[in-house]
């Protein structure tokens, strides 16, 4: 699996700023019992030490033609599969929340101000509020996504 930091750079503009493969984890897991922690791994992706999280990437503005609401009030999140159709561009938008994806099946693109990542099956990626969009070519891409409510901005 690939793990993917989305975020922003020099010129504020969102970006991949990491990419890393998981090689099968740690085997030190609080609680594991030792007889099991030669059969359980872990890797940590993401921590976040405030709920609703706090990011470090620039917030919209208030008016920011990019912000897209999509009804994710405080302190509520949602998980949810997401199949965009084969032949599917979502332009460039950006949400007050912090969203935690795994790309379950298929392929496509993830679009950043700044180019785009292709994606495929065991992708892990965060986007911290950041501006993207999604492009799928000849077949559907269906991920996961657990989103977390930012604080709004005024």
């Amino acid at each position: 699996m690939r793990f993917l930091t989305i975020g922003v750079n020099a010129a504020g503009r969102s970006a991949l700023v990491g990419e890393r493969e998981l090689e099968g984890g740690r085997r030190d897991l609080d609680g594991v019992p030792r007889e099991l922690m030669d059969r359980v791994r872990h890797d940590t992706l993401m921590t976040n030490e405030s709920f609703p999280p706090e990011i470090t990437v620039p917030r919209r503005a208030a008016g920011d033609p990019l912000f897209l609401d999509i009804g994710l009030a405080e302190p509520r999140t949602q998980w949810m599969i997401v199949t965009f159709d084969a032949d599917t561009e979502a332009p460039l938008h950006r949400t007050d929340t912090v969203d935690l994806f795994v790309v379950v099946s298929g392929e496509g693109e993830l679009l950043l101000e700044d180019g785009s990542v292709a994606l495929r099956p065991g992708d892990l990626f965060v986007l911290q509020g950041v501006v993207h969009g999604w492009r799928t070519r000849s077949t559907d891409l269906v991920v996961s996504v657990v989103m977390l409510p930012l604080n709004p901005m005024g």
